[in-house]
């Protein structure tokens, strides 16, 4: 099977550092070029923190640049709330070996894109801001960007207001630049994230796994599921 060349923007973030390992995991189907980080869940210093730590932590090689400070317009509105100071709950990982690249990330993504013999989907799992502002700065792109595949937006309703899901709402200018990019997108909103959950039953097979990894993924999972749904949680 051929790989899908991909570029993930992430802001872990519990969920997103859930979204890495499985996308790390599956090394037969995706060619990960480049990893860049997004301010949203947490601060930027933070989001690009978590994603060097915990992708040294699973043994990943791969250049991680950083991007842009706060959305486009608006003050950057954090969800410290649901992930933690940290991002990552309670948990803690060794200091990151990997890097941060010399490159920003618009323009490793530009680079990446532009030297691939092949088109670049771009999967982003927070605010668009990044991907806005490589779109602005350097349209040329879009002709080498097979699609884009978004974990946001809402079909029908919000979860910070009654139309808006969060990482539309950290940014929403980013999300109008995108959208009316003329790119293919796959937008994977709050209606199917709702239906592509993880079950106690699957939780508890993790568990029973007894790593070091599988402890630090139960910890995350029960941090996050005690504040989203304010009650207590225990396997």
């Amino acid at each position: 099977m051929t790989k899908i060349p991909i570029i993930i923007d992430t802001d872990p973030g519990i969920d997103d550092a859930m979204m890495l390992i499985l996308a790390f995991a599956n090394d037969h189907a995706f060619d990960i070029r480049l990893v860049t980080t997004s301010a949203g869940n947490i601060s930027q210093d933070k989001t690009n923190y978590n994603t060097r730590a915990f992708l040294s932590y699973i043994g990943a090689n791969v250049e991680i640049a950083r991007g842009l400070e706060s959305p486009i317009i608006y003050e950057i509105e954090e969800a410290e709330e649901v992930h933690g100071e940290s991002g990552l709950g309670n948990v803690q990982f060794l200091t990151p070996t990997l890097p941060i690249s010399y490159r920003t990330a618009i323009t490793a993504m530009l680079e990446t894109i532009l030297k691939s013999d092949e088109k670049i989907t771009i999967v982003s799992t927070g605010p668009l801001t990044n991907i806005a502002a490589l779109i602005l700065a350097h349209p040329e792109v879009k002709a080498k960007i097979e699609r884009i595949s978004w974990m946001g937006g809402a079909a029908v309703g919000g979860n910070v207001t009654p139309t808006a899901e969060f990482n539309a709402y950290v940014d929403p200018h980013a999300v109008e630049i995108v959208f009316r990019s003329g790119l293919p997108i796959v937008m994977s909103g709050l209606d199917v994230t709702h239906k592509a959950f993880i079950t106690i039953d699957e939780m508890k097979n993790i568990l029973n796994k007894d790593t070091d990894l599988t402890q630090k993924l139960n910890q995350m999972v029960e941090f996050y599921l005690k504040n989203i749904k304010k009650t207590p949680f225990q396997l």
